[in-house]
């Protein structure tokens, strides 16, 4: 499992998310990877979400082949956790420096 080019494709997303303003979409996606329990349904998650974002107008590039197949069911949810700390922890930075930024 490639740990840094699934995270750098989470981190992508997510930041191009916020920077497009769309943070209730990817508080959805989140919302949706954590409730995805199987690898079939993490994948369908995933492009399922690209989607709605291609209609949004954000393209995220390809899915990292890490995330398209798990040679186990521990790679599986090592790949999971990465993607949804990554994404909440982009979300975290994002409103941090939003608030302050606020205060300045």
């Amino acid at each position: 499992m490639d740990v840094e080019k699934i995270r750098g494709w989470a981190w992508n997303v997510a930041n191009s998310l916020i920077k497009a303003g769309e943070e209730k979409i990817l508080d959805r996606f989140l919302t949706d990877l954590r409730s995805a329990n199987l690898p079939h349904e993490f994948s369908n998650t995933i492009v399922n979400n690209i989607t709605v974002f291609k209609k949004s107008g954000i393209d995220v590039g390809e899915i990292p082949f890490s995330l398209q197949y798990f040679s186990s069911v521990t790679e599986f949810k090592q790949a999971k956790a990465i993607v949804t700390a990554t994404i909440y922890n982009a979300k975290v930075q994002s409103e941090r420096k939003s608030k302050e930024g606020g205060k300045e």
